[in-house]
C-alpha cells in the first residue's frame, strides 16, 4: 500500500477511535503499583500474577472502570520476552476485571541509582544535605523548606539509598527510579528506547481494552533538580521535547492508530505540548475549588481544540511541598480529605484517575486506600460507596 494511503487509513482509524466507544468524561480510574514492589523495575522483574489479579479485583470491586499501569524500560531491556509476556498477562487480568488500561511507557519521577549508594536513614541524609559544603546553597535551602518536617519527624528512621551526587529529592522518592532517566533521554538513546516502546505497543496494538499510551509520566521532573531546572530551563525543555517527539513518531510509524498522551503534572504543560497527544491528560491535587477551576479551564481548552481531556492523577491525601505526612496520613485525615475532594470530582464533567490503591512498599503508601488482604481503610470504604452510587 502506498505511504500516502497508509497515512490516510491511519488518520481515519484515529478519528474513529477518538469518536468511538470511549466516553472520556466517564473515566473513573486509579493508578496501580503492585503492593510487592518499591519501584517499577521491581514490579516487572518480580512480576506476580496473583498479586495483580487480587489487587486489580479490588479496583473493580471499588467501582473503578479503568486503571493506569506503569511499565519500565529497564525490566524490558533485561529480558524482553519475559517482560512482554508479563505485560500481556497484566492486560488480560485487567480485561478480566472490566478495567480499561492506560499504560505508562516512561516515567520522569525518581532518582537514578548511584553505583556506590549505601542505605542511610532519612534523618542522616537530611543532615548531610543541609551541612555538606559540596552542595550548593539552593539545595540546602530547598531541603530545609521541603523535607525538614518529614526528616525530623515520621520519616527519620526510613532507610534510603544515597551515593555520590544523589540529590535531596531522594528523601521524597526513596527507592523510586526514573525510566529511562534524564541521562538516557538524549538522541543517542532514542533507537533502543523506541525499540522498547514499539515492541510494547506493537504487541498490544490491537487490544481494544487499551485507552491510550501515556508516553511519559510528569516530564516536568525529568531533570534531577527539577525545581531549579525543570521545563523552564531551555536545555531541559529541548531534551524533553525531542524525546517525546521521537517516541511518538516511532510509535505512530509502527502503529498509526495508537492513541498517545503525556501525563503532565500541570494542565498548562498539557495545553502547551498538545501536539504530542491525541488525548490530553494532566494531574491535579488539592482542595475542591482548585480542582473545579482546573476542570473548567481544561474543559474549555478541550472543546476549543477538539481533543478529549481527562485527569490521570488526583484525589490523594498528599501535600508537597513541604513533604508533610502528619494528620493527612491517618485514617481520619485521609477520610476527611476524600469527603471533601471526591464529591467535587464526581460532579465534574471530566474523567479522572485517583492516585493510591493498595498499601505496599512505596514511599507514599499512606495515600493508599486498601490493604493487600482486601480490607479497606475508611476512605476506601467511602470511595466504594460513592462510586457504586454512580454506576
Amino acid at each position: 500500500m502506498p505511504a500516502f494511503s497508509i497515512r490516510v487509513v491511519g488518520l481515519l482509524l484515529l478519528t474513529s477511535l477518538l469518536s468511538g466507544a470511549t466516553d472520556w468524561n466517564r473515566i473513573r480510574g486509579v493508578n496501580y503499583i503492585p503492593s510487592y514492589a518499591r519501584n517499577l523495575y521491581g514490579a516487572w522483574r518480580d512480576y506476580n500474577h496473583d498479586a495483580f489479579d487480587a489487587e486489580l479485583a479490588l479496583a473493580s470491586d471499588a467501582g473503578f472502570n479503568s486503571v493506569r499501569i506503569w511499565l519500565n524500560y529497564f525490566a524490558y531491556a533485561e529480558n524482553p520476552a519475559r517482560f512482554l509476556s508479563n505485560v500481556s498477562d497484566a492486560m488480560a487480568i485487567s480485561r478480566k476485571h472490566n478495567l480499561r488500561v492506560l499504560p505508562v511507557l516512561f516515567d520522569s519521577c525518581g532518582v537514578r541509582p548511584r553505583p556506590n549508594s549505601r542505605l542511610v536513614t532519612v534523618s542522616d541524609a537530611y543532615r548531610a544535605f543541609v551541612n555538606d559544603p559540596r552542595f550548593p546553597q539552593s539545595w540546602k535551602d530547598r531541603s530545609r523548606s521541603f523535607y525538614k518536617l518529614y526528616a525530623e519527624g515520621p520519616g527519620r528512621s526510613v532507610l534510603i539509598p544515597v551515593g555520590d551526587g544523589t540529590p535531596p529529592e531522594i528523601i521524597l522518592w526513596q527507592h523510586w527510579q526514573p525510566s529511562p532517566g534524564y541521562d538516557k533521554m538524549g538522541s543517542a538513546w532514542w533507537p533502543q528506547l523506541a525499540e522498547y516502546a514499539t515492541a510494547v505497543t506493537g504487541r498490544l496494538g490491537q487490544d481494544e481494552n487499551i485507552l491510550a499510551w501515556d508516553l511519559m509520566n510528569e516530564p516536568e521532573f525529568a531533570a534531577e533538580d527539577p525545581f531549579e531546572h525543570g521545563l523552564n530551563d531551555p536545555t531541559v525543555q529541548k531534551l524533553v521535547e525531542g524525546f517525546l517527539r521521537s517516541m511518538r513518531q516511532a510509535i505512530k510509524a509502527k502503529t498509526p492508530h495508537a492513541l498517545t498522551t503525556v501525563g503532565f503534572a500541570a494542565l498548562e504543560n498539557s495545553m502547551r505540548y498538545e501536539e504530542f497527544a491525541d488525548v490530553l491528560t494532566y494531574h491535579i491535587y488539592g482542595d475542591p475549588e482548585k480542582i473545579r477551576l482546573s476542570v473548567d479551564k481544561a474543559s474549555a481548552f478541550s472543546k476549543k481544540l477538539g481533543k478529549p481531556i481527562f485527569i490521570t492523577e488526583t484525589l490523594a491525601n498528599f501535600t508537597f511541598p513541604p513533604y508533610d505526612i502528619g494528620y493527612l496520613a491517618t485514617d481520619h485525615g485521609q477520610l476527611e480529605h476524600y469527603q471533601k475532594v471526591l464529591p467535587a470530582l464526581l460532579k465534574s464533567n471530566i474523567g479522572w484517575m485517583g492516585w493510591g490503591l493498595v498499601v505496599g512498599r512505596l514511599f507514599d503508601s499512606y495515600i493508599d486506600i486498601f490493604y493487600a488482604n482486601g480490607h479497606p481503610r475508611p476512605a476506601g470504604a467511602y470511595l466504594r460507596e460513592m462510586l457504586r452510587k454512580q454506576q
